[in-house]
């Protein structure tokens, strides 16, 4: 009888699911990307259907884990700095202390360490966001600050109202 029973229950939780999946419309998002104001500091540049509706597409995925990476590496850097302040402290007041000296170097040694560890692993999340988004990764100067309206910034690429936007070559 329990058998039956919990088999119903889970029948029934099956078949009101789908209920549970209608998306509820925000519209917290006016323009056609999110602002960090609107939807926080982990999903800004994200598109307004998935701001609004949760119509997210692989490339506002990606915009989440590129913030989160952002965020995680400036955690990093105040690591970072805050373990070269260390080293140098044991440096400084070692006094001629063999110890003293062997932990200040070691200090900034790991230090360094991981910061070459986390950025070439910055360089690898930027090489994989590039090649999924754009589908070619340029490493040609993308900047269009100081630049011209309509002056070129790349491989079918033209600054746009300083942005640097793909063209489609004309075909004939």
């Amino acid at each position: 009888m329990r058998r039956k029973l919990a088999l119903l229950l889970i029948l029934v939780s099956f078949l009101t699911l789908p209920l549970a999946s209608f998306a509820y419309i925000s519209d917290i998002c006016d323009g056609n990307v999110c602002t960090e104001k609107e939807v926080g500091r982990f999903m800004q540049n994200i598109s307004k259907g998935c701001g609004n509706s949760g119509d997210c597409s692989l490339g506002d995925i990606m915009i989440v884990f590129s913030n989160v990476a952002l965020f995680i590496l400036g955690i990093v850097g105040s690591l970072v700095l805050l373990m070269y302040v260390i080293g140098g402290f044991y440096l400084l007041t070692s006094h001629g202390n063999s110890s003293m000296v062997t932990k200040g170097k070691s200090y900034i040694t790991i230090s360094t360490t991981g910061l070459i560890i986390v950025l070439f692993a910055y360089i690898i999340i930027e090489f994989l966001l590039r090649s999924l988004t754009l589908g070619t990764v340029s490493l040609e100067n993308e900047s269009c600050l100081g630049k011209n309206e309509g002056t070129s910034c790349g491989t079918n690429a033209v600054c746009l109202a300083e942005v640097c936007t793909q063209i489609q070559p004309k075909t004939e």
